[in-house]
């Protein structure tokens, strides 16, 4: 086994120097079972090179790193540091320790360096051969990979000043669309995930140390990446392809690897403090990393306790009003006031007046009220938090132990508690929109107007604020035994985890309480005489008393778990060998078991609450068995015109027990016509399995931002349109609902790519390769095409239910098997580094360009929604620009380190509501700056400022809310924030 080390903030070897000037003092042990040596090939005499055969070394070179060649075979003896230390003598070199496992042989004059050294932890070992990267299980030298593989690495996310991971992926250039952070409040549940390519979050497959997990508890099969210590996190892998047939279901947009650490001797202790420009969005991190190497054994643990204050929409002049008419938006204020608006029989519209003095009448009498104006409409921006209020502990254990000289035991657990409270504004009541409408009676005990009234809106600020409450907890546990003989590696594994949820959210109004308070005097006398108390929907904010609070508040509350569990056994092998090399396989089956719940109850044991309902039931179960092949195949090498040409080839089939059965094959190209230029393609099916959600769900309610076809349109157009409906509403109650007989999604995905690595310049490397994904058979329950199908005719008759006035009360819609996309782009990278003397600069830049995102459902055209955006209220992608990138740039100098990144998300195209005009959604880069410093050995002082120029997210207009997408953009601007870490 070979390791070298590396800096990581960019993916390229560093150089000798770096090594000898970060290397001294770090440890004064050594296991000769892992060695290094990484120097320049003139360094190195020829009898070193002979003497070094006699032991367990590889000699490896940083341009051989970089190209991806692969390292001579050495006889394998015994060897310690002694006989290192003769190797060295003679040849100008000398041995350092780097640590218990890793040795460099460096260039003698660098011993007497006596600069100040970076904490260990800023640094990494990682495998150059027997080394498997995401996306194969065949081993792969340093970046020779037949797809993209981007490598974050635990420096990079400290230097980026992140305190979680999807707040450094949200400004990954390979994710787009709906990802989900405690930064998206109104439609969040405190959850973060990522969403790969724009596609949606369960097309991203999120492992674990190369394992599957259990999705978040509240029915959703994707992970919730707060669950995860970062403290623990040695990488991330993100491999930005079709990988079905190495994986499995779900991995259709790619595959994202979190490798926590398994090794650490010592102690580290961490303080982080952040708070904005504004005095807000105060955050501390507290993180604790600690290790014990003993013998043939380690142990190690991880904790993180994490808090974090809210921000209000309020707060920020960008989302403090919901009218942003003068930012070329439309006014999207509610007209359901604090003061009731009041549709009578005759369509006038009226709401209550005030008296000389101001104030508001009591709303007894008719002649009390006035025509309803715009200016009455009620600005829940004012109510709503934009960022949400959240604390997250994380604990994670790392076991491994030598068993026998060829048997190791691995073992990690872990555990995770989040809580985050998201802040809505207070109920609004739409009497003609509930399901079923609410009719208020003309002998209601409070209705003026002696008639029956069908339309009546007012927001219940009586009963507060709403609020959602999340609640998870988190339980992983993993062992495997990996063996090697002779010719074969085998890893035998077991996994299970679980996750559990609970939803509590307040300021809710019982339904069918309140349909019979508005109702007949007959039906609702008192609570001594029927047990009814009338309600007052018909004086100013304050007129509702705590009586009639008590009689129609409710409290709901969610409770939900995912299982997964499992089995699996990998077996690795040599193949044929052929004139060009050896050839490698690998085989292996895996058996595991899904299972979900989730329940929803209320305190007054109402079936259905204003705005929604309570129907939200998922119980679900499935076993799953899989088998897999990867086969490495050197076709050619050494010849001319051909340095290598490689083939690998996979497949895989799953057995689902209540899906059915599926195979999807692949296969990659590797083809260097010189050494230091790759050409690489990939060809293979992908495929996503019906998640338990989708088979199972029961009901799921929410008022969804839809575009009513009906409301002014022209009728003889639109034959399912019998009247004009009402153009002013945006929002409709949808009811989605699961279908146990569902297919797979399918895939095809294709890479093309070429890969730069000049071996005059090691630190040098630029990849460029093209992505075509052709999805089919989509999973949907897209209401918009529901209802558009319904005004072109008369499809989803029994879908769409109407009012008398031809307004929509309610949409179903059922998860069906509708619709494709065609998504094609590029991915650029480029990484390197420069060292002299003391000095070591690095670079690296990722840019993502989305060429095409075509998608169909139902009778809709195909629409490219490549460079646009669509609210995920409205069901929509969220933002899919053309242009995504980052760039980064560090420099250090012995005991300085000073890191300069800048984000850059491109424009889009929207469309206005209400108006139906297109706008553009202004680009957006922002630039961020940190400083760390090394006073003593042991300590590491850090000072930081993200979106150094205070840059405000670009209006959107066509959002739910906070006039910005809070999914690509971050509302907190200007944010300072400091750390201090101790090592010992």
């Amino acid at each position: 086994m070979i390791k070298y080390l590396t800096k990581l903030l960019a993916p390229a070897v560093s150089a000798t120097a770096l090594l000898a000037d970060t290397a001294f003092g770090l440890a004064n042990s050594l296991d000769t079972e892992d060695v290094l040596i990484d120097v320049p090939a003139q360094s190195l005499s020829q009898s070193f090179i002979a003497i070094g055969k006699q032991c367990d070394i590889s000699i490896v070179f940083p341009s051989q790193l970089l190209s991806g060649a692969q390292a001579p075979e050495i006889n394998r003896q015994p060897c310690g540091l002694p006989l290192l230390q003769q190797l060295s003598s003679g040849a100008n070199l000398a041995i350092k320790v780097i640590s218990p496992k890793a040795v460099a042989v460096v260039s003698a004059p660098k011993l007497a360096s006596e600069a100040p050294i970076l904490l260990p932890t800023y640094y990494e070992e990682l495998l150059v051969q027997g080394q498997t990267l995401t996306g194969s299980r065949l081993s792969v030298n340093g970046f020779d990979t037949s797809a993209p593989v981007d490598l974050i690495t635990a420096p990079e996310l400290a230097n980026s000043g992140a305190q979680t991971l999807v707040e450094f992926l949200k400004f990954t250039p390979a994710v787009a669309g709906n990802s989900t952070s405690t930064a998206v409040s109104n439609g969040g549940n405190g959850t973060a995930k990522v969403t790969l390519r724009g596609l949606p979050r369960n097309n991203t497959l999120v492992l674990i140390n190369g394992r599957r997990v259990a999705g978040d508890g509240l029915g959703d099969s994707s992970v919730d990446l707060n669950t995860i210590a970062p403290a623990a996190v040695e990488r991330i892998e993100i491999y930005t392809d079709g990988a079905s047939a190495i994986y499995g279901s779900d991995a259709i947009a790619g595959v994202v690897n979190i490798v926590l650490k398994d090794e650490f001797d010592g102690t580290l202790v961490e303080q982080y403090y952040g708070v904005s420009s504004r005095g807000d969005l105060g955050t501390t991190t507290t993180n604790l990393l600690t290790g014990l190497e003993f013998g043939s054994g380690s142990l190690l643990f991880a904790a993180s306790v994490y808090e974090q204050d809210g921000l209000f929409s309020r707060d920020r002049d960008f989302s403090a009003n919901a009218d942003a008419r003068n930012q070329g938006g439309a006014d999207m204020r509610s007209s359901a006031p604090p003061n009731a608006l009041i549709e009578l029989p005759n369509l006038s519209r009226l709401t209550l007046a005030q008296d000389e003095q101001g104030n508001f009448y009591p709303g007894t009498s008719s002649d009390q009220y006035r025509p309803f104006t715009d200016d009455d409409k009620y600005n829940y921006n004012q109510e709503t938090s934009s960022t949400s209020p959240s604390e997250r502990s994380n604990l994670y254990l790392s076991y491994h132990q030598d068993l026998t000289e060829d048997i190791t035991l691995y073992a990690n657990a872990g555990f995770a508690q989040t809580e985050a409270t998201i802040t809505l504004a207070p109920l609004p009541l739409f009497t003609a929109r509930e399901n079923p409408p609410i009719t208020v009676a003309a002998d209601n005990l409070y209705n003026p107007f002696d008639t029956e009234l069908r339309s009546v809106s007012r927001r219940l600020m009586e009963l507060g604020n709403r609020q959602q409450i999340d609640r998870t907890r988190t339980y992983r546990f993993n062992m495997e035994l990996e063996g090697f003989t002779d010719q074969l590696r085998w890893n035998a594994h077991s996994f299970w985890s679980r996750s559990e949820s609970r939803e509590k959210r307040t300021g809710l109004a019982d339904l069918q309480r309140v349909a019979r308070a508005l109702g007949s005097a007959a039906n609702c006398q008192s609570l001594a005489v029927d047990g009814c108390v009338p309600l007052n929907l018909f004086g100013p904010a304050g007129s509702i008393d705590q009586t009639q609070l008590d009689y129609i508040a409710t409290t709901e509350r969610s409770r939900g778990h995912t299982l997964l569990s499992g089995i699996g056994l990998e077996i690795n092998g040599p193949g044929w060998q052929l004139p060009a090399g050896s050839s490698e396989w690998a085989i292996g089956s895996e058996w595991r078991v899904e299972e979900t719940q989730l329940s929803t109850s209320t305190s007054t044991g109402a079936t259905s609450f204003v705005g929604g309902t309570t129907t939200n039931e998922i119980e679900g179960s499935r076993r799953i068995l899989e088998v897999f092949a990867e086969y490495h195949l050197p076709l050619v090498s050494n010849q001319p015109g051909i340095h290598s040409l490689d083939v690998e080839l996979a497949a895989r089939y799953s057995h689902y027990s209540d899906f059915g059965d599926n195979s999807t094959p692949k296969i990659g190209l590797k083809y260097r016509p010189i050494e230091p230029v790759l050409i690489r393609a990939t060809v293979g099916e992908g495929f996503r399995a019906p998640s338990l959600d989708e088979l199972h769900l029961e009901g799921f309610a929410t008022q969804a931002y839809l575009d009513d076809p009906c409301a002014g349109a022209n009728l003889s157009a639109l034959p399912g349109c019998t009247v004009a409906s009402d153009p002013t509403r945006a929002q409709f109650l949808t009811i989605f609902t699961g279908d146990t007989g569902l297919d797979a999604e399918k895939s095809k995905n294709t890479t093309v790519g070429l890969v730069w690595a000049p071996l005059a310049h090691p630190g040098l490397r630029l990849s460029v390769d093209w992505f075509y994904i052709e999805m089919s058979n989509l999973i949907t329950t897209d209401a918009q095409s529901i209802i558009d199908a319904n005004a072109a005719g008369t499809n989803y008759s029994d879908l769409v239910v109407r009012d008398a006035l031809g307004n929509v009360s309610v949409v179903y819609a059922p998860a069906i098997n509708r619709g494709n996309y065609d998504i094609s782009g590029y991915d650029v990278n480029l990484a390197s580094i420069y060292e002299r003397g003391n000095n070591t600069v690095e670079f690296s830049a990722n840019a993502v360009y989305i060429d095409k995102y075509q998608g169909q459902y139902g009778s809709n055209d195909n629409i490219n929604f490549a460079g646009s955006f669509i609210d995920s209220a409205s069901l929509g992608l969220g933002s899919i620009p053309r242009w995504k990138a980052s760039a980064g740039l560090e420099w250090t100098r012995n005991s300085l380190q000073l890191s300069y990144n800048v984000n850059y998300l491109g424009t889009m195209q929207e469309q206005v509501p209400v108006s139906g005009a297109t706008r553009t959604i202004n680009s957006w880069t922002t630039h961020n700056l940190q400083l760390n410093y090394q006073p003593v050995k042991r300590v590491r002082l850090t000072l930081g400022v993200d979106n150094l120029f205070d840059k405000a997210p670009p209006f959107v207009a066509s959002t739910l809310t906070d006039n910005f997408d809070a999914f690509a953009y971050n509302p907190k601007q200007q944010y300072w924030y400091g750390k201090v870490g101790y090592w010992f």
